[in-house]
Protein backbone atom coordinates (compact mmCIF):
# COMPACT_ATOMS: atom_id res chain seq x y z
CA UNK A 1 0.00 0.00 0.00
CA UNK A 2 2.01 2.91 -1.29
CA UNK A 3 5.37 3.30 0.43
CA UNK A 4 4.16 1.62 3.65
CA UNK A 5 5.02 -1.80 5.04
CA UNK A 6 1.53 -3.14 4.31
CA UNK A 7 0.52 -5.18 1.26
CA UNK A 8 -3.01 -5.94 0.06
CA UNK A 9 -2.98 -9.60 -0.99
CA UNK A 10 -6.67 -9.62 -1.93
CA UNK A 11 -9.47 -7.06 -2.28
CA UNK A 12 -13.13 -8.20 -2.22
CA UNK A 13 -16.05 -5.87 -2.95
CA UNK A 14 -19.53 -6.93 -1.79
CA UNK A 15 -22.02 -4.66 -3.52
CA UNK A 16 -25.54 -5.06 -4.83
CA UNK A 17 -24.88 -3.03 -7.97
CA UNK A 18 -22.01 -1.19 -9.68
CA UNK A 19 -21.17 2.14 -8.06
CA UNK A 20 -19.01 5.02 -9.25
CA UNK A 21 -16.46 5.95 -6.61
CA UNK A 22 -14.02 8.86 -7.17
CA UNK A 23 -10.33 7.98 -6.95
CA UNK A 24 -9.92 10.56 -4.18
CA UNK A 25 -12.46 8.68 -2.04
CA UNK A 26 -10.66 5.37 -2.61
CA UNK A 27 -7.32 6.96 -1.69
CA UNK A 28 -8.87 8.43 1.44
CA UNK A 29 -10.13 4.97 2.44
CA UNK A 30 -6.70 3.50 1.79
CA UNK A 31 -5.00 6.10 3.98
CA UNK A 32 -7.58 5.57 6.72
CA UNK A 33 -7.01 1.80 6.59
CA UNK A 34 -3.23 2.29 6.82
CA UNK A 35 -3.66 4.59 9.81
CA UNK A 36 -5.83 2.02 11.60
CA UNK A 37 -3.34 -0.76 10.82
CA UNK A 38 -0.50 1.31 12.26
CA UNK A 39 -2.52 2.07 15.40
CA UNK A 40 -3.31 -1.64 15.79
CA UNK A 41 0.39 -2.52 15.53
CA UNK A 42 1.30 0.08 18.14
CA UNK A 43 -1.44 -1.12 20.48
CA UNK A 44 -0.22 -4.71 20.24
CA UNK A 45 3.47 -3.90 20.64
CA UNK A 46 5.04 -4.91 23.92
CA UNK A 47 8.17 -3.04 24.92
CA UNK A 48 10.97 -5.56 25.49
CA UNK A 49 12.67 -5.63 28.83
CA UNK A 50 15.81 -3.59 29.12
CA UNK A 51 18.92 -5.70 28.84
CA UNK A 52 21.11 -5.99 31.88
CA UNK A 53 24.25 -3.88 31.92
CA UNK A 54 27.34 -5.59 30.55
CA UNK A 55 29.62 -6.79 33.30
CA UNK A 56 32.43 -6.04 33.42
CA UNK A 57 31.84 -2.70 31.64
CA UNK A 58 33.24 -2.32 28.13
CA UNK A 59 36.70 -0.76 28.16
CA UNK A 60 36.96 2.77 26.77
CA UNK A 61 39.50 2.83 23.90
CA UNK A 62 41.67 5.44 25.66
CA UNK A 63 43.20 5.36 29.13
CA UNK A 64 43.86 9.09 29.32
CA UNK A 65 41.49 11.97 28.59
CA UNK A 66 42.62 15.57 28.27
CA UNK A 67 40.53 18.63 28.98
CA UNK A 68 39.23 18.35 25.40
CA UNK A 69 36.99 15.47 26.51
CA UNK A 70 35.00 18.13 28.39
CA UNK A 71 34.51 16.12 31.59
CA UNK A 72 33.02 18.77 33.85
CA UNK A 73 30.80 17.01 36.38
CA UNK A 74 30.97 14.05 38.74
CA UNK A 75 28.61 11.85 36.71
CA UNK A 76 30.77 12.19 33.59
CA UNK A 77 33.89 11.46 35.64
CA UNK A 78 32.28 8.33 37.15
CA UNK A 79 31.20 7.12 33.70
CA UNK A 80 34.72 7.22 32.25
CA UNK A 81 36.25 5.72 35.39
CA UNK A 82 33.73 2.89 35.21
CA UNK A 83 34.87 2.15 31.65
CA UNK A 84 38.55 1.97 32.49
CA UNK A 85 39.89 5.49 31.94
CA UNK A 86 42.70 6.07 34.42
CA UNK A 87 43.65 9.74 33.93
CA UNK A 88 40.85 12.27 33.47
CA UNK A 89 41.62 15.96 33.16
CA UNK A 90 38.94 18.46 34.08
CA UNK A 91 37.17 20.40 31.34
CA UNK A 92 38.48 23.80 30.26
CA UNK A 93 35.64 25.47 32.17
CA UNK A 94 37.18 24.21 35.42
CA UNK A 95 40.09 26.65 34.83
CA UNK A 96 42.74 24.09 35.74
CA UNK A 97 44.74 24.40 32.50
CA UNK A 98 47.74 26.72 32.62
CA UNK A 99 49.11 28.82 29.79
CA UNK A 100 47.83 28.76 26.21
CA UNK A 101 45.76 25.73 25.26
CA UNK A 102 43.63 24.75 22.27
CA UNK A 103 40.06 25.72 23.00
CA UNK A 104 38.35 24.56 19.80
CA UNK A 105 39.43 22.54 16.77
CA UNK A 106 37.44 22.90 13.56
CA UNK A 107 37.77 21.84 9.93
CA UNK A 108 36.06 25.02 8.76
CA UNK A 109 38.85 27.27 7.53
CA UNK A 110 38.37 30.95 8.30
CA UNK A 111 41.24 31.90 6.02
CA UNK A 112 39.38 30.28 3.14
CA UNK A 113 36.12 32.03 4.06
CA UNK A 114 37.82 35.43 4.08
CA UNK A 115 39.75 34.78 0.84
CA UNK A 116 43.02 34.80 2.76
CA UNK A 117 44.12 31.24 2.01
CA UNK A 118 47.56 31.17 0.31
CA UNK A 119 46.41 28.18 -1.76
CA UNK A 120 43.64 30.29 -3.28
CA UNK A 121 46.21 32.79 -4.49
CA UNK A 122 48.40 30.13 -6.10
CA UNK A 123 49.09 31.04 -9.70
CA UNK A 124 47.66 34.55 -9.41
CA UNK A 125 50.29 36.98 -10.66
CA UNK A 126 51.35 39.57 -8.12
CA UNK A 127 49.51 37.85 -5.26
CA UNK A 128 51.33 34.61 -4.53
CA UNK A 129 53.58 35.03 -1.51
CA UNK A 130 51.85 38.24 -0.42
CA UNK A 131 48.79 36.75 1.26
CA UNK A 132 49.15 36.94 5.03
CA UNK A 133 46.38 35.61 7.27
CA UNK A 134 48.18 35.30 10.59
CA UNK A 135 47.89 36.24 13.28
CA UNK A 136 44.09 36.01 13.36
CA UNK A 137 42.18 36.39 16.61
CA UNK A 138 38.65 36.01 17.92
CA UNK A 139 37.43 38.35 20.63
CA UNK A 140 34.67 37.62 23.12
CA UNK A 141 34.26 40.27 25.78
CA UNK A 142 37.61 40.68 27.48
CA UNK A 143 38.93 37.38 26.13
CA UNK A 144 41.13 37.17 23.02
CA UNK A 145 41.70 33.84 21.28
CA UNK A 146 44.54 33.30 18.82
CA UNK A 147 43.83 31.17 15.74
CA UNK A 148 46.44 28.78 14.41
CA UNK A 149 46.26 26.83 11.16
CA UNK A 150 47.44 23.34 10.30
CA UNK A 151 48.26 23.47 6.59
CA UNK A 152 48.40 19.69 6.30
CA UNK A 153 44.99 19.11 7.80
CA UNK A 154 43.54 22.00 5.85
CA UNK A 155 43.70 19.76 2.79
CA UNK A 156 40.61 18.10 4.19
CA UNK A 157 38.83 21.39 4.72
CA UNK A 158 36.06 22.81 2.59
CA UNK A 159 37.19 23.17 -1.00
CA UNK A 160 34.11 24.93 -2.35
CA UNK A 161 31.31 27.10 -1.05
CA UNK A 162 27.91 26.09 -2.41
CA UNK A 163 26.71 29.68 -2.25
CA UNK A 164 29.74 30.99 -4.18
CA UNK A 165 29.79 29.62 -7.70
CA UNK A 166 33.29 30.99 -8.32
CA UNK A 167 34.65 28.36 -5.89
CA UNK A 168 33.09 25.45 -7.80
CA UNK A 169 35.40 23.13 -9.72
CA UNK A 170 35.00 21.73 -13.20
CA UNK A 171 33.49 18.27 -13.04
CA UNK A 172 35.48 15.27 -14.22
CA UNK A 173 34.96 11.52 -13.96
CA UNK A 174 35.90 10.11 -10.57
CA UNK A 175 35.44 13.38 -8.70
CA UNK A 176 32.53 11.91 -6.72
CA UNK A 177 34.67 9.10 -5.28
CA UNK A 178 36.14 11.20 -2.47
CA UNK A 179 33.57 14.00 -2.24
CA UNK A 180 31.44 14.74 0.82
CA UNK A 181 28.33 14.78 -1.36
CA UNK A 182 28.05 18.55 -1.20
CA UNK A 183 25.56 18.60 -4.09
CA UNK A 184 23.20 16.75 -1.73
CA UNK A 185 23.08 19.90 0.41
CA UNK A 186 21.46 21.89 -2.39
CA UNK A 187 17.67 22.29 -2.85
CA UNK A 188 16.27 19.50 -5.03
CA UNK A 189 13.33 20.30 -7.32
CA UNK A 190 11.31 17.34 -8.59
CA UNK A 191 8.16 16.58 -10.55
CA UNK A 192 5.43 13.99 -10.11
CA UNK A 193 7.18 11.24 -12.15
CA UNK A 194 10.20 11.65 -9.86
CA UNK A 195 8.03 11.25 -6.77
CA UNK A 196 6.46 8.10 -8.22
CA UNK A 197 9.90 6.62 -8.95
CA UNK A 198 11.03 7.53 -5.43
CA UNK A 199 8.08 5.59 -4.02
CA UNK A 200 6.41 8.45 -2.14
CA UNK A 201 3.48 8.78 -4.58
CA UNK A 202 1.44 5.90 -6.03
CA UNK A 203 0.60 5.87 -9.72
CA UNK A 204 -3.14 5.70 -9.05
CA UNK A 205 -2.82 8.89 -6.98
CA UNK A 206 -2.01 10.79 -10.16
CA UNK A 207 -5.76 11.03 -10.79
CA UNK A 208 -6.10 13.23 -7.72
CA UNK A 209 -5.70 17.01 -7.84
CA UNK A 210 -1.99 17.76 -7.59
CA UNK A 211 -2.66 20.19 -4.74
CA UNK A 212 -4.00 17.32 -2.63
CA UNK A 213 -0.85 15.31 -3.28
CA UNK A 214 1.33 18.29 -2.39
CA UNK A 215 -0.62 18.89 0.81
CA UNK A 216 -0.13 15.28 1.92
CA UNK A 217 3.58 15.26 1.10
CA UNK A 218 4.12 18.53 2.92
CA UNK A 219 2.30 17.16 5.97
CA UNK A 220 4.55 14.08 5.87
CA UNK A 221 7.59 16.38 5.51
CA UNK A 222 8.57 14.82 2.21
CA UNK A 223 8.48 18.18 0.45
CA UNK A 224 9.16 21.68 1.67
CA UNK A 225 7.37 23.66 -1.01
CA UNK A 226 5.16 23.22 -4.08
CA UNK A 227 5.09 25.59 -7.04
CA UNK A 228 1.62 25.06 -8.51
CA UNK A 229 2.25 27.22 -11.58
CA UNK A 230 5.20 25.12 -12.76
CA UNK A 231 4.26 21.82 -11.07
CA UNK A 232 7.57 21.67 -9.19
CA UNK A 233 8.04 20.17 -5.73
CA UNK A 234 11.02 21.08 -3.55
CA UNK A 235 12.15 18.19 -1.36
CA UNK A 236 12.41 18.80 2.37
CA UNK A 237 15.87 18.86 3.92
CA UNK A 238 17.37 18.21 7.32
CA UNK A 239 18.19 21.01 9.73
CA UNK A 240 21.82 21.01 8.55
CA UNK A 241 20.73 21.45 4.93
CA UNK A 242 21.42 17.88 3.82
CA UNK A 243 18.94 15.97 1.69
CA UNK A 244 16.82 13.67 3.84
CA UNK A 245 17.85 10.75 1.63
CA UNK A 246 21.57 11.28 2.25
CA UNK A 247 23.20 8.82 4.66
CA UNK A 248 24.89 10.94 7.32
CA UNK A 249 27.68 8.43 7.92
CA UNK A 250 28.65 7.27 4.44
CA UNK A 251 27.53 10.48 2.67
CA UNK A 252 25.92 8.27 0.02
CA UNK A 253 22.42 8.50 -1.45
CA UNK A 254 20.04 5.95 0.05
CA UNK A 255 17.77 5.99 -3.02
CA UNK A 256 20.49 6.24 -5.65
CA UNK A 257 18.78 3.94 -8.16
CA UNK A 258 15.49 5.84 -7.72
CA UNK A 259 16.92 9.35 -7.42
CA UNK A 260 15.08 12.20 -9.22
CA UNK A 261 16.12 13.61 -12.58
CA UNK A 262 17.56 16.73 -10.97
CA UNK A 263 20.20 14.56 -9.31
CA UNK A 264 20.70 12.40 -12.40
CA UNK A 265 21.42 15.42 -14.59
CA UNK A 266 23.74 17.21 -12.16
CA UNK A 267 26.18 18.80 -12.84
CA UNK A 268 25.44 19.01 -16.56
CA UNK A 269 22.31 20.94 -15.62
CA UNK A 270 22.51 23.17 -12.57
CA UNK A 271 23.48 26.61 -11.25
CA UNK A 272 26.83 26.36 -13.06
CA UNK A 273 26.60 23.70 -15.81
CA UNK A 274 29.63 21.43 -15.92
CA UNK A 275 30.86 22.54 -12.48
CA UNK A 276 30.16 21.19 -8.99
CA UNK A 277 30.72 22.24 -5.37
CA UNK A 278 33.36 19.57 -4.78
CA UNK A 279 34.22 19.07 -1.11
CA UNK A 280 36.94 16.56 -0.33
CA UNK A 281 36.04 13.83 2.15
CA UNK A 282 38.82 13.59 4.77
CA UNK A 283 37.97 9.94 5.45
CA UNK A 284 39.12 6.94 3.46
CA UNK A 285 37.98 6.64 -0.13
CA UNK A 286 34.42 5.41 -0.41
CA UNK A 287 32.75 3.33 -3.13
CA UNK A 288 32.26 5.26 -6.32
CA UNK A 289 28.74 5.95 -7.48
CA UNK A 290 28.92 6.52 -11.23
CA UNK A 291 27.57 9.85 -12.39
CA UNK A 292 26.14 9.61 -15.87
CA UNK A 293 25.61 12.90 -17.63
CA UNK A 294 22.53 12.93 -19.81
CA UNK A 295 22.77 13.66 -23.49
Amino acid sequence: LGNTMFVANDVALNQSQPWFVPASAINALRREAIEQLEQARLAGWVRPQRKAAVEPPVEYPEKTLSYLANVYNQLAWQFYRKHGVEVIDAAYEAHQEEGEVSLMITKHCLRFSYNLCPKQAKGVKGVMGQVRAEPMTLKSGNETYTLKFDNVRNKAAIMADIERLETWVKYKNGLCSDCMGSCCSMPVEVRLPDLVRMGVVDEFELEEPVKNIAKRLEKQRVIQHFNFKHGIFTLARRANGDCQYLDQQTRLCTIYERRPNTCRNHPKIGPKPGFCAYTRNPKAARPVQPVKLSG
